[in-house]
């Protein structure tokens, strides 16, 4: 799941003139920027259309202008100014304890993510209460299960809904599937934390490493998931890699040791 930054993508573009590869979300940091220092619409305009002059390649103010007008409308009317930013989300040991009962990691690697995504989504909004309100193949590719088949993830969802647990709820109103997390804490304490989230796109590895403590570690150099085998530290393809940076050392020296013994054989190299 991808977490917008405003206040990181605000800085790069006050700073550096820098668009993100969606430039909507660029846009709209500013826009919410400009409103906080007392600007009118017009105003607020104005400065993102001179902001896009000098940035964005090719930038033709005619084709923008009413995508512009509605981005601003909506803004102005929410009066919603302040910058999405999340840090982390915090997963506590009971949570952690209460997914693992349903005693099959692949349906608890899709309940994981739903209660991630319900953090997040409470961190962005408060009003949120614990929904999901995250699409099926959304859950299922943060969980690394894309490529079950549409009726395979809906029969998981389907056994994560009606387990005897009760651990979500599915809304009521008519074509909306959202799910509504059961078991969230509603006021944990920070030492009951058992993982804690910063990178939002691959955070299935941390429950992953949790569920299976001790048998499977992170590859030191490119941090994939490997079984814990006596020393090993590295993946297949890191190790590989590694050998040859061993290999290559290993001759630089002794070509040097070479060197030194031609020119300097009556003295230490």
């Amino acid at each position: 799941m991808k977490v917008k930054n405003e206040v990181l993508l605000l800085k790069k573009a006050l700073e550096n003139g820098e668009i993100s590869k969606k430039t909507s979300d660029t846009i709209i940091a500013l826009c919410k920027y400009y409103f906080t220092q007392k600007m009118n619409k017009r105003q607020v305009k104005d400065n993102i259309m001179n902001f896009m002059v000098k940035n964005y390649i090719n930038f033709n103010a005619i084709n923008w202008s009413i995508t512009l007008d509605k981005w601003i409308n909506s803004l102005q009317k929410t009066k919603n100014y302040e910058l999405i930013h999340l840090d982390s989300v915090e997963i506590s040991k009971s949570e952690l304890e209460t997914i693992k009962k349903l005693a099959d990691e692949k349906l608890e690697h899709v309940l994981f993510v739903m209660l991630v995504h319900a953090k997040i989504w409470n961190a962005l909004k408060s009003e949120n209460d614990n929904w999901v309100n995250s699409t099926t193949n959304s859950i299922f590719k943060d969980a690394d299960l894309s490529s079950r088949k549409i009726l395979q993830k809906e029969k998981m969802i389907a056994k994560i809904i009606f387990s005897d647990l009760k651990l979500v709820t599915i809304t009521k109103r008519v074509n909306n599937t959202n799910l509504r997390i059961e078991f969230i804490e509603s006021d944990p304490k920070e030492e009951d934390t058992e993982i804690s989230i910063s990178n939002f796109e691959s955070f299935i590895d941390e429950y992953k490493l949790w569920r299976n403590k001790g048998s499977i570690i992170k590859c030191k150099k490119c941090s994939v998931l490997i079984k814990k085998d006596g020393k090993t530290q590295y993946c297949a393809a890191c190790k590989v890699n590694k050998q040859k940076e061993w290999q290559k050392e290993s001759m630089q020296k002794k070509r040097q040791k070479e060197k030194c013994e031609v020119f300097y054989s009556d003295k230490t190299c």
